[in-house]
């Protein structure tokens, strides 16, 4: 976060450490430079994003300024959070529906969709981009090309993606799946499922891309299967894919259900291999209709995935926190 604030030209005025952890010394003598700072300024609001930040902020909170936290994960608080969640801050930004539910402190939760940068994230303009994005994956070749963005672990249910990609292969042949992630169990929560499942020829493992390297990996997708949040609860995964054009196939519960609108911007299953797969095929065997949803995705993602949303709503936020209550609450909902 830091090195692209300074890319943007944002200069840090404090800066704290990056520690995890309670150490009394250190934590009080940060909070005293925090406080200092809030009396030097008309500061009104402090956003905190974990529990030490957040712990900080109360320690140095000074008369008039609100206290907002982040919370992304959708899991409920554990015991020594549930205080910071409740009497400790003035509002609560989920992102989600899901995620503002799990929440039952004192303070109001916002639910506030996450952003993307619609011009960095975008449709291929050409066929011939399509093609040089999947050169660069080493996808070259005929055939649709479904791929999956995360870190490869057991919660992130590559059991069932491959279960169902192997009955894929069985009804399209020339169907090929891109894993964009990497992890320290790749080798026995992939590498060896695909090959115990005859797959290898049709899984492409690309490693793990960032920057313009992994907004270029995008256009290179006929499809995007997504089963379960990793530690990004907002799922910014598919908020990208939507941007670039790329419809999703997902599971119907959690945040992804409320990203993906089913038969508008994707496809959303049971969590069932068969169900998974019969989507993917019949996807796959329609170009008009992936076309359909991608003009769909694209769209949901100009309306309601902008930056210029997403800072209207914080601040609206805000607002509320900070005691302004004549503004309205976020266009999502407030609890």
């Amino acid at each position: 976060m830091l090195r692209e604030a300074l890319a943007r030209g944002v200069e840090p005025i404090l800066e704290l450490s990056r520690a995890r952890g309670i150490h009394p010394l250190r934590d009080r003598r940060e909070a005293a430079s925090l406080r200092r700072l809030l009396r030097s300024g008309s500061f009104e609001v402090i956003h905190a994003w974990h529990s030490r930040g957040h712990g900080l902020a109360l320690q140095a909170r000074v008369p008039g300024t609100a206290i907002v936290r982040a919370h992304s994960d959708g899991r409920t608080p554990r015991w020594g959070e549930r205080s910071l969640w409740g009497r400790g801050c003035d509002a609560l930004v989920c992102t989600s529906e899901v995620c503002a539910a799990s929440h039952d402190g004192a303070a109001p939760s916002f639910a506030v969709p996450g952003a993307v940068d619609l011009a960095r994230f975008r449709p291929a303009k050409t066929e011939e981009e399509v093609h040089a994005a999947r050169r660069g994956l080493g996808a070259s070749g005929a055939g649709p090309l479904l791929g999956v963005v995360a870190r490869v672990q057991p919660h992130r249910r590559f059991d069932l993606l491959f279960d169902a990609f192997e009955r894929v292969v069985s009804e399209s042949p020339q169907a090929r799946l891109c894993l964009l992630g990497r992890g320290t169990r790749l080798e026995t929560v992939a590498r060896q499922p695909v090959a115990a499942r005859g797959l290898d020829g049709h899984v492409v493992f690309a490693g793990y891309r960032s920057g313009d390297s992994y907004a270029q990996a995008l256009r290179a997708l006929d499809l995007l299967v997504f089963l379960t949040p990793g530690s990004d609860g907002g799922c910014r995964t598919l908020l990208e894919a939507a941007a670039t054009g790329v419809p999703a196939v997902v599971l119907g519960r959690g945040a992804p259900g409320e990203i993906v609108e089913d038969d508008v911007t994707g496809r959303v299953v049971d969590e069932d291999p068969v169900a998974l797969a019969r989507a993917i095929s019949g996807l796959l065997a329609s170009p008009s209709q992936r076309a359909k949803l991608s003009q769909g995705a694209r769209r949901r993602a100009q309306e309601r995935f902008a930056v210029d949303r997403l800072a209207a709503d914080l601040e609206r936020v805000y607002r509320v926190a900070s005691g302004g209550h004549g503004s309205s609450a976020p266009a999502s909902t407030a609890r």
